[in-house]
């Protein structure tokens, strides 16, 4: 009852999102497994992670809503590791903070919020703001400082990243990485992506992006190819010249005649000389 439960969740949910698509994540099951997802995540813009395309899974229990999912990432980004599960308060890492009301689409939004999440050291008493949605609070009765681990809704990345530092804290499946090689390696996620046989099958779209991302490359390339291919084929032109040359070159008329006498043997000497060599081998025979 429970896993059919579950497909019934998963089925209406697909329906919802391909009705209401969610901005920056494209998700779809499994066409053989509804509990397998994989989804893409594009990068925000004014973060480090714009232009980037981040591929993972999604793996449902068959007791899902009631428990959590299991979320992981396929493609190289900076911020977590790939082909490992990520510790969130929405996946299965946190049973115990799961919220049946969750859906694919708001596990996806709150993952890719989580990369781009900022770290906020307020010393003192908590003062709430309109523009920033808190969301896992911690306290460090050490320092006497609360740490609010928060979601930019209104405000730039690039304002904000003055103010405050982005969140690299550690947790389960996260890594540390400056904000170069995350950029970096948002420009080549797309290429990744594309060499993963599951992902040009379930997101085509993606796979025609980049086609035409590299089009330019592949004609400036073969525009670079042509002059070298061009220049090959003088010597062979140059040898047809000089045949040419000598189909030209005249014969002088005394070595052409020699030559002429030399291939038209006279007939009748040949004929002679059968008759002769043939009267020699008789000879015998006609003394017996």
């Amino acid at each position: 009852m429970s896993e059919r439960a579950c497909v019934k969740r998963l089925q209406k949910e697909y329906r919802a999102l391909c009705k209401e698509p969610v901005s920056n994540v494209v998700a779809c099951p499994m066409p053989n497994n509804i509990l397998e997802w994989h989804y893409v995540l594009e990068g925000s813009q004014g973060t480090p992670f714009a232009g980037g395309y981040y591929y993972g899974k999604i793996k449902f229990p068959p007791e899902y809503p009631f428990k959590p999912p299991g979320i992981t990432m396929t493609t190289p980004n900076g911020r977590f590791m790939t082909q490992k599960k990520i510790c969130l308060s929405m996946s299965d890492f946190h049973p115990e903070s799961w919220n049946p009301i969750w859906s694919v689409s708001s596990i996806l939004t709150g993952l890719l919020s989580f990369m781009v999440s900022f770290s906020l050291i307020i010393t003192g008493i908590y003062a709430s703001c309109d523009c920033f949605h808190v969301g896992d609070c911690f306290l460090d009765h050490s320092s006497a400082k609360m740490r609010f681990s928060i979601i930019v809704l209104t405000t730039s990345y690039s304002f904000w990243h003055n103010v405050f530092q982005m969140d690299n804290s550690p947790t389960t499946g996260s890594v540390s990485t400056t904000e170069e090689e995350k950029q970096r390696l948002a420009k080549a996620s797309l290429s990744f992506n594309c060499k993963n046989v599951t992902f040009r099958k379930l997101f085509p779209e993606y796979v025609e992006k980049y086609e035409e991302q590299i089009a330019p490359e592949q004609s400036a390339e073969q525009a670079e190819q042509e002059p070298i291919q061009n220049e090959n084929p003088g010597p062979t032109l140059k040898k047809r010249g000089a045949k040419e040359e000598m189909k030209n070159v005249e014969i002088p008329k005394e070595l052409n005649h020699n030559q002429q006498a030399r291939r038209s043997f006279p007939t009748w000497l040949l004929l002679l000389l059968f008759f002769i060599f043939a009267a020699v081998m008789a000879l015998p025979l006609l003394q017996l």
